[in-house]
């Protein structure tokens, strides 16, 4: 029987490949999907049956004062999405982290109304605050820590799961990013349609036929590799402070004119810091190498990947625990990679193996310098055979996911099955109610606190028992009363003796 997923994420869902193939994974077991998430990226191809929920965050550009800006942003984001999440009828639910906050509290929300909820570990949300803002840093650290162990999930890399057990005490899963069925190595058709359909304006283009790209030829009718092709790099990024870009750069301008041939660099990705580079890149003067930036199509980007000779990730890791998805992409495509080193990164790239590991731009210029020129061909293929067609993300995701996700559902279908017992949020937020009230009334937070306590401890109990229930709204109510004819008195007494 499907069930009703959610897939949760506090940013645009189109721009994180994960959350999608965790959709699609579950779409393909007859499963409802809702992705919930900010307006942005249409999603992928595939995913027509999702019904695909977006959110319009509140931008105060005009606003200068910080914790105003944050504060009026934080309530808009807890209502929007929690307006939205009232609206839904759910099962389980997969939230993304990070960002924590106010994410995690919108899976709490969830949990308030019945849903099982599985957190899945992008990376520490914490680490994504600078080292100033400590008291920052130790609250959402606080916040991760907290709710992450009150629920399972998954997350990217054994390391982050050792480090989310022994620091945080919390238990998850390893699912290792594992590119989708559609990533792999491009043939000469699909290579040829693409740079026609992309007709790029390369300097290296200035000569070509109608029958030619920069990389095919067709020849009585038969596409074929053309000679004396560039090399093809490509390089995936998001623009921002945490992969530094100008490394790649300064190792291009160091190499050019040393290799022999011609090189284009593609970049793809949008982001803040894109226009910069872009406008460092026109000053560039480079003669045997071209840099272009590109926007694709999600249908386009599988090719372009499988088509490169060489992938460059420039991902540095705030945690130094989670692992670049843009190279498991470029491993699905059998591109090996030259990437930025940090802690877990022999997870995925394996120096000498299926890529190369460099920490910074002269080590990438040694790199390219190897691989990309003529005596380099033996390496590059020695390379691409070591990156192979390991296991894929249907499979992984079977193997891994599929089990904690079924011992969900399993745990939905009891609660349904005693639904007419079950406490309901209502009850809860009623019960809430009136624990403020007695605070109120008896002008006490020490009988509120009491109270809280009191009923936090019974509702394990209270889950099962409709009865119990009921005695414990009529003693909150009984308590309320009394502290109401105490204040009464009190009120009363005080005006006499004025009197």
């Amino acid at each position: 029987m499907p069930s009703n997923v959610l897939l949760l994420v506090l940013g645009d869902p189109g721009r994180s490949p994960r959350m999608l193939y965790h959709s699609l994974s579950l779409l393909n077991l007859s499963h409802n999907v809702t992705i919930l998430g900010y307006v942005g990226t249409p999603l992928i191809d595939g995913l027509l049956g999702v019904n695909d929920v977006r959110v319009e965050p509140v931008y105060l550009g005009w606003c200068r004062f910080k914790p105003f800006y944050y504060g009026v942003r934080l309530v808009s984001l807890l209502y929007q999405f929690g307006k939205e999440i009232m609206k839904l009828e759910g099962d389980v639910v997969i939230v993304q982290n990070p960002p924590s906050f106010p994410t995690l509290f919108l899976g709490v929300l969830c949990k308030m109304r019945g849903w099982e909820v599985l957190i899945d570990w992008h990376n520490l949300g914490y680490t994504m605050f600078p080292e100033e803002r400590g008291w920052l840093r130790w609250g959402v650290r606080g916040l991760e820590r907290e709710v992450g162990r009150r629920f399972g999930g998954f997350c990217v890399s054994e390391g982050m799961k050792r480090f989310l057990r022994e620091e945080m005490d919390v238990n998850v899963e390893v699912l290792h990013d594992r590119p989708p069925s559609h990533f792999k190595p491009t043939g000469l058709i699909e290579k040829h349609e693409l740079f026609k359909r992309l007709n790029l304006s390369s300097k290296f283009s200035t000569n070509l036929t109608s029958d030619q790209t920069l990389f095919t030829e067709t020849i009585n009718g038969v596409i074929k590799e053309r000679k004396g092709r560039p090399r093809l790099i490509m390089s995936s990024t998001s623009w921002t402070p945490d992969e530094d870009f100008s490394i790649l750069l300064k190792a291009l301008e160091e190499i050019d004119g040393e290799i022999g041939r011609e090189v284009l660099c593609i970049v793809t990705g949008k982001g803040p810091e894109k226009e910069y580079y872009v406008n460092k890149i026109k000053e560039m003067d480079l003669k045997e190498i071209d840099i272009m930036t590109v926007w694709l199509e999600a249908s386009d980007y599988p090719i372009l990947v499988g088509s490169a000779d060489l992938g460059v990730c420039l991902h540095t890791s705030t945690s130094g625990i989670d692992l670049p998805m843009k190279v498991v992409d470029m491993f699905g495509g059998g591109v090996p990679v030259a990437a930025v080193g940090f802690e877990c990164l022999d997870e995925l790239v394996v120096d000498g193996k299926n890529g190369r590991v460099f920490k910074d731009w002269n080590e990438l210029k040694g790199i390219l310098k190897e691989l990309l020129g003529k005596e380099g061909e033996g390496e590059l293929e020695r390379l691409r055979k070591g990156v192979g067609q390991g296991l894929r993300w249907e499979e992984n995701w079977d193997n891994i996911a599929l089990p904690v996700i079924n011992e969900c559902l399993e745990k939905c279908k009891e609660k349904k099955a005693r639904e007419e017992d079950s406490i309901s949020w209502k009850e809860k937020a009623l019960m809430l109610a009136l624990g403020v009230a007695i605070t109120i009334y008896q002008n006490s937070y020490m009988w509120g606190a009491l109270g809280f306590m009191f009923w936090y401890a019974l509702e394990e109990f209270l889950e099962r028992s409709r009865a119990a229930r009921a005695m414990l709204l009529l003693l909150m109510l009984l308590v309320a009363s009394a502290g109401c004819w105490m204040f009464w008195s009190l009120e009363r007494a005080s005006y006499e003796l004025r009197k």
